[in-house]
């Protein structure tokens, strides 16, 4: 399967501005060898929205803890 990563038609990424970027953040434990970026999207775009509609859109995987990330229409 072929996937565009990040999604370029993203509603969420086209309109997300970045809140804070760095190895580490309080409350954020990023896995070893990554850092974290944190970003604000629209309400509108992520309200009563699953993980897999939210992965749709921004097509990323998503973390799993001690695991590889997770593609979700890979898991079914």
């Amino acid at each position: 399967m072929s996937r565009k990563t990040p999604n370029p038609n993203s509603k969420m990424l086209s309109g997300a501005v970045v809140a804070g970027a760095g190895l580490g953040m309080p409350g954020v434990n990023p896995p070893p060898g990554m850092a974290a970026v944190l970003l604000y999207v629209p309400a509108g775009e992520i309200s009563n929205k699953s993980p897999i509609d939210i992965q749709a859109d921004l097509g990323l995987p998503w973390h799993a803890e001690g695991g590889d990330p997770i593609w979700f229409e890979d898991e079914s």
